[in-house]
């Protein structure tokens, strides 16, 4: 992937304890670009408290040596192990601000339902998620502006918790059907 560099150097209107993680993922065969990606926004990246898969996070680690302004999170297991269902469940809980994940296409992975678990969460509590490079670098434009202006509600999954629009209409369902349940008990 061609880097652009976009990266300098400002201040953040919101401290990295003042937000929601943000979890960075890739498939084994995708680390070389997440390794590109994070070294291309570094100065960005280093605003967030940042959180995600071991391997992921030791390069991370490597990247950022011993900067003191860096804050992270936990550091969840590898994805087959069930890393990525510790990011569903800190989605659930409402720990997860955004999910930068480089999935790879052209691999099968064995714990893909976990994968689409993940996918599926982020959507349901409407979190940022993105799953290619080139996504991913344009979100950070906006993220950037987020930042500086503090606009906190141009990055609302870092600040609240959110929902998908369809979930309104789930739980008027699912009510009916408590309801229903409990009349003809």
């Amino acid at each position: 992937m061609k880097t652009f560099h976009l990266d300098a150097q400002f201040e953040s209107m919101f401290e990295p304890n003042e937000m929601r993680l943000l979890a960075l993922v890739s498939h084994n065969n995708m680390k070389e670009s997440m390794k590109e990606f994070v070294i291309a926004n570094k100065n960005l990246l280093k605003k967030f408290r940042l959180t995600g898969t071991q391997s992921t996070m030791m390069m991370l680690k490597d990247i950022f040596k011993d900067e003191p302004d860096i804050t992270y999170g936990p550091i969840c297991v590898s994805g087959p192990l069930g890393g990525d269902a510790q990011l569903v469940a800190m989605t659930v809980m409402g720990q997860l601000g955004g999910c930068i994940f480089f999935i790879d296409p052209m691999d099968s992975h064995p714990h893909n339902v976990d994968i689409e678990c993940l996918c599926r969460q982020c959507n349901v509590h409407n979190i940022l998620m993105t799953s290619n490079p080139t996504t991913a670098t344009i979100l950070l434009t906006a993220l950037r502006f987020a930042l500086q202006s503090g606009k906190m509600e141009l990055m609302p999954s870092f600040f609240f918790n959110l929902e998908s629009p369809s979930v309104a209409a789930y739980k008027k369902r699912q009510q009916a059907v408590i309801t229903q349940y409990s009349e003809e008990n």
